[in-house]
C-alpha cells in the first residue's frame, strides 16, 4: 500500500526578525536544498517512484524591506527554483504579516490589522505571478495564522490548497 506524504519546506531568512541593512544569504536554504537533493535520490531509489517536495517561499513586505525587493529569494536562488520546478515540485507562498515599527526599530507580527494582512498577501501573490509567470495556487501562512477574512482573500487570489494548518497545533 502506498501512503502519500506531503513534505513542506518554508523558505525564509535565517534571522526571523532581521535588522534593516545589507542583504544576507539564506544559509538555511542552501543547506536544506543540498540535504533534500540527497534525500530525493534516496527516496526515489528506495521506492522506485518520483519524489516531489513542496517549497513555500517568503515574498512579503518584510523580505522587500530587508533585501530591497520582495522577489529577492526568487532572483538570488533562481538556480534552485529552476531545478525544483523542472523536477515537478510545487512552489507556493509562505507569507508573514511582519510590520516594521520605525519608531521602535523592531518587527512585530500584525495579525490584528486585516488591511495589512491583505497588503502582505497581495504583494506576495503579485511578486510570485510576475517572477514565476503563473498564479500561486498553494499557500502556507506564517505562524500558522488564519481567519475567515484571510481564507476569503486566498480564495479570491486563486489558492486551491492551503497547508497552513498543521497537526497538533491549534
Amino acid at each position: 500500500m502506498t501512503v502519500p506524504l506531503v513534505f513542506c519546506i518554508d523558505l525564509e531568512p535565517d534571522d526571523r526578525l532581521g535588522e534593516i541593512g545589507p542583504s544576507r544569504e539564506w544559509r538555511g536554504f542552501d543547506a536544506t536544498f543540498a540535504t533534500l537533493s540527497a534525500w530525493r535520490l534516496a527516496f526515489e531509489e528506495s521506492t522506485g517512484r518520483t519524489a516531489r517536495f513542496s517549497w513555500f517561499v517568503r515574498l512579503d513586505p518584510q523580505i522587500a524591506r530587508l533585501y530591497g525587493s520582495a522577489a529577492w529569494p526568487l532572483e538570488r536562488y533562481s538556480m534552485y527554483f529552476d531545478e525544483v520546478l523542472d523536477r515537478g515540485d510545487v512552489v507556493g507562498l509562505h507569507t508573514h504579516a511582519f510590520r516594521w515599527l520605525e519608531g521602535e526599530r523592531k518587527w512585530v507580527t500584525d495579525h490584528g490589522d486585516q488591511g495589512w494582512i491583505e497588503k502582505c498577501l497581495e504583494i506576495s501573490f503579485e511578486t510570485y505571478r510576475k517572477h514565476l509567470g503563473s498564479k500561486c495556487e498553494t499557500f502556507r501562512f506564517g505562524d500558522r495564522f488564519t481567519n475567515t477574512a484571510t481564507i476569503n482573500t486566498l480564495e479570491r487570489l486563486g489558492v486551491r490548497v492551503d497547508l497552513t494548518p498543521e497537526p497538533l497545533h491549534p
